[in-house]
């Protein structure tokens, strides 16, 4: 969507989601439209997921939520804690009822990034319509990546189990 006037940035996603799900689920594909041009042809292998590959979205915005809420199987909120994770969920599930599906046909993933997230706070995510929570690992080399991550692990795993 580089360098695409931003009016035709919603068409043009609508477009080539058209022509991938063409060439993931269709035996001889093809696509005519105003911005993409497809003439008959096989993709082959197939994905192994069906009917394609779930497709995620993120963003915050109203416009993001609606595009969720129409074309995809999932959401990923950024930089939340579980209020305003919570908040837009609720938001989410406004625009999904509006498309008329439901929220269990969307699978809600967090990434918490920057915010201070305690293993005490993941009742609250799930009570927020969280269904994945990402944590950010940061270190200087590979050792303490690895250690950042098994810290994450021995600290979220257990009480996550639980839930």
């Amino acid at each position: 969507m580089l360098d695409a006037a931003f009016d035709e940035r919603r068409p043009r996603t609508r477009e080539y989601l058209a022509v991938m799900r063409s060439l993931w689920c269709d035996e001889v594909s093809r696509h005519e439209g105003e911005y993409y041009s497809l003439p008959p042809c096989r993709m082959q292998p197939k994905p192994v997921q069906r009917p394609h590959p779930p497709l995620y979205f993120g963003g915050e915005s109203d416009a993001a939520l609606r595009r969720v809420a129409e074309l995809g199987d999932g959401w990923h909120g950024f930089n939340h804690l579980p209020d305003s994770a919570a908040a837009s969920v609720q938001r989410l599930e406004q625009a999904l009822a509006a498309a008329g599906r439901k929220r269990g046909e969307v699978d809600v993933t967090i990434g918490a990034y920057l915010q201070p997230v305690e293993p005490m706070h993941l009742p609250a995510y799930v009570d927020a319509g969280v269904d994945q929570l990402v944590l950010t690992a940061f270190g200087f080399d590979p050792h303490g990546i690895s250690d950042e991550v098994a810290r994450l692990g021995d600290a979220f795993v257990g009480p996550a189990a639980s839930l």
